[in-house]
């Protein structure tokens, strides 16, 4: 990506005349916060981009189906928006789970909504060695004012895991979009060819390091609080 030879039209777009800076040291930052290795985390523009992300690989694996939860009505559109666009079939899954057979992944809310329960860790760890080779998505975008245990824990033991995140809630980044992918090395590595190379703009990346600068630790734990 060039940078243009010419500043922005007004004092808002100052210094947007040049490509976004490197999303390394926003990377670090996150995997951090979330108590994970830098490979293991893709920095995306919330957790709808990585849906998309993952829908992406389904689609060009050849998969058909996408696996969700019974979920409230706003999430169940949203996700179905999403499948639309990339020809995927959006369908509830059902006990057994063998019907899951040819799906490319399984996505479910920690918490769930919109009671709020959380997931216990071994029975998603159980989920997810049921469903295997599917994925099983794990959207934790309103985790982090929960008190219970982050089911990130099992990106580090199951390869099929995908644990999601946003800084839209918790951090008030709503219009920002940011958010992070998380997995293990190996499922990540082949996630990264279905991002394009310039996922965040300029000032969603500043937003975000600026949420996340230490010096602000005590107003977010006051917010969780």
């Amino acid at each position: 990506m060039f940078a243009s030879p010419f500043t922005a039209l007004n004092a808002q777009g100052s210094g947007l005349e040049a490509s976004p800076p490197s999303l390394e040291p926003l990377r670090e930052r996150m995997a951090e916060l979330y108590g994970v290795e830098p490979y293991q985390l893709m920095v995306t523009r919330g957790a709808s981009h990585a849906t998309e992300i993952l829908m992406r690989r389904l689609k060009v694996n050849g998969y058909e189906a996408v696996f969700t939860e019974p979920c409230y009505s706003e999430r169940q559109y949203h996700l179905q928006s999403l499948a639309d666009a990339y020809g995927l079939t959006l369908k509830q899954a059902t006990k057994p789970l063998m019907t899951l057979k040819g799906a490319g992944m399984y996505v479910i809310d920690n918490p769930a909504m919109p009671d709020g329960k959380a997931w216990d860790l071994i029975a998603a760890r159980t989920l997810a060695v049921e469903i295997f080779p599917a994925l099983l998505v794990i959207d934790e975008s309103y985790f982090d004012v929960c008190d219970a245990q982050s089911l990130i824990e099992l990106t580090k033991s199951e390869s099929n895991v995908v644990v999601l995140k946003s800084l839209s809630f918790l951090y008030g980044l709503s219009g920002a979009r940011v958010g992070a992918l998380i997995s293990s090395a190996k499922t990540l590595n082949g996630l990264t060819r279905f991002c394009e190379p310039v996922p965040l703009p300029t000032p969603s990346i500043r937003a975000a390091e600026a949420a996340l600068a230490p010096s602000r630790a005590l107003s977010v734990q006051a917010r969780i609080d």
